[in-house]
């Protein structure tokens, strides 16, 4: 879905975009994406990164990580699209996509919400103190603080 977006609403040359699609992680996509890349012959530059923008982030970490040794290698982060959600009638709805446009309401909070403990740097989590996956990636407090209110208020209103 993302390659035919490069090609038609982009209009990047096909011949430019490559898909790695056998990884099961973020982690495993960045290993194989850089050894398809290497196999193919191409010169690791500038890589755009385009991922659901829910794991934008650690997709990017992960890229850090696989390409760490090639300091010239630029990594473009960008998604797609950054949806805005709304609290309304006590329930959450988008308020800028289809109500069914790319994730049900429950499974988009269940990723957004489980992406600051892949995120932490500790035993849980993906950075080096944890499974090694990702580089450390610092979470400004506030966002620790905002990620704590979401959680208090999520147990009290309804996903759907």
């Amino acid at each position: 879905m993302v390659g035919q977006m490069a090609i038609e609403h982009w209009g990047i040359d096909p011949a430019r975009v490559v898909l790695e699609n056998r990884s099961t992680n973020c982690a495993e996509n960045a290993t194989l994406a850089r050894m398809k890349l290497e196999r193919r012959g191409s010169r690791l530059g500038t890589l755009l990164l385009l991922q659901d923008p829910t794991m934008q982030r650690r997709t990017h970490a992960s890229f850090r990580q696989a390409f760490r040794d090639l300091p010239d290698t630029v990594l473009v982060n960008f998604p797609t699209l950054v949806p805005r959600v709304l609290a309304q009638g006590g329930a959450l709805r988008f308020d800028d996509l289809e109500p069914e446009s790319l994730w049900p309401m429950e499974r988009f909070v269940s990723l957004v919400m489980g992406e600051i403990p892949r995120l932490r740097d500790d035993e849980r989590g993906y950075g080096p103190k944890g499974r090694g996956f990702i580089p450390h990636v610092e979470i400004p407090p506030e966002v620790e603080a905002a990620h704590a209110r979401l959680l208090r208020a999520l147990g009290k209103m309804e996903r759907g």
